[in-house]
């Protein structure tokens, strides 16, 4: 695949072969390490690219101001139609969308007590990148706050005696 244009990417067909990924499981359907609760922000960020990308897709937005947003009952619409069914819920999604509209990756518009999202340009690059790191089985870059695993905290603190190390 050509990563460096938008518009030479089958976006749908790239997403259906990671989907598993975004969803937080492995082929098998096992949870993965990074899981499907960490997976969600980077899952509902290419939910929205998908959207926008996607001939497929594209009628289901409304445009504003030369953009083109998206309700989230469409976005689960997408969601639902992709194989496999990438996992979406209506109710968190607006959060996850608040803090990247905070980055820069998103904008958020109201109208009619109709919430709509799109991704701005600086998020299509961001899915993309993302994209190309899940084809190539990479997961996406711990740098990246949105994608980092959480870190769980040992109950009894582990003293020198207690640590080993196999070889």
């Amino acid at each position: 695949m050509d990563w460096d244009s938008y518009e030479s990417v089958d976006v749908r067909g790239a997403i259906s072969k990671v989907g598993h990924i975004l969803n937080g499981r492995d082929l098998d359907g096992k949870k993965r390490p990074l899981g499907p609760v960490n997976m969600r922000p980077l899952r509902y960020l290419m939910l929205l690219y998908l959207a926008k990308m996607s001939p497929k897709y594209k009628d289901m937005g409304k445009a504003v101001n030369n953009h083109l947003y998206f309700s989230t009952p469409h976005l689960d619409k997408v969601a639902s139609d992709m194989n496999p069914q990438l996992e979406f819920d209506r109710k968190r999604c607006l959060e996850v969308y608040e803090k990247y509209s905070k980055a820069g990756l998103v904008d958020i518009v109201e109208e009619n007590h109709v919430t709509r999202v799109g991704i701005t340009e600086a998020g299509e690059t961001k899915c993309l990148e993302n994209l190309e790191d899940l084809m190539s089985n990479e997961y996406p870059s711990e740098k990246d706050h949105f994608f980092r695993p959480k870190v769980v905290a040992l109950k009894t603190p582990v003293t020198t005696n207690e640590a080993r190390y196999d070889n």
